[in-house]
């Protein structure tokens, strides 16, 4: 009885101090990600025309400066073909799983069988909707 008034406000806490070290995280990503724009809108503010912007981007300090968009697309395309493959391998995991307990009478185990089916399933289905989008992402970005 006793842990429970220490335990469920202790529990709020914790969540709120992940909250605000998420929140602060986002917040100084954002003031970053501004800097890094006006920094960016002040060196294309000396340039006099787009042909020396348009030579100063093919140089290796452009490149750095401006990077390629193409393979910041890739990687995120990446990023979704292996959580694809994460979420099938895990829903046929859990197929099988189900599978294992479909012999059994007693209703725990029969539940726990259409439980295993149903996230197996949900899982699977949304790995190849994942798998769907990097297609089509993949196909858009050529």
């Amino acid at each position: 009885m006793n842990e429970e008034i220490f335990l469920f406000p202790t529990l709020f806490v914790l969540i709120g101090w992940i909250s605000w070290i998420w929140f602060k995280k986002y917040r100084l990503a954002a003031e970053e990600n501004m800097k890094q724009l006006e920094i960016k809108h002040g060196i294309i503010k000396k340039f006099t025309s787009h042909q020396e912007f348009a030579e100063f981007l093919k140089t290796e300090d452009g490149k750095k400066i401006f990077p390629d968009q193409k393979n910041f697309f890739e990687l995120k395309i990446f990023r979704f073909l292996s959580t694809a493959v994460v979420l099938i391998l895990a829903g046929i995991a859990m197929l099988i799983n189900g599978y294992a307990w479909s012999g059994y009478d007693d209703i725990n185990e029969i539940n726990k069988m259409h439980d295993y089916y149903y996230w197996g399933s949900l899982a699977i289905a949304i790995g190849f909707g994942l798998l769907i989008n990097a297609l089509i992402a993949k196909k858009l970005l050529k």
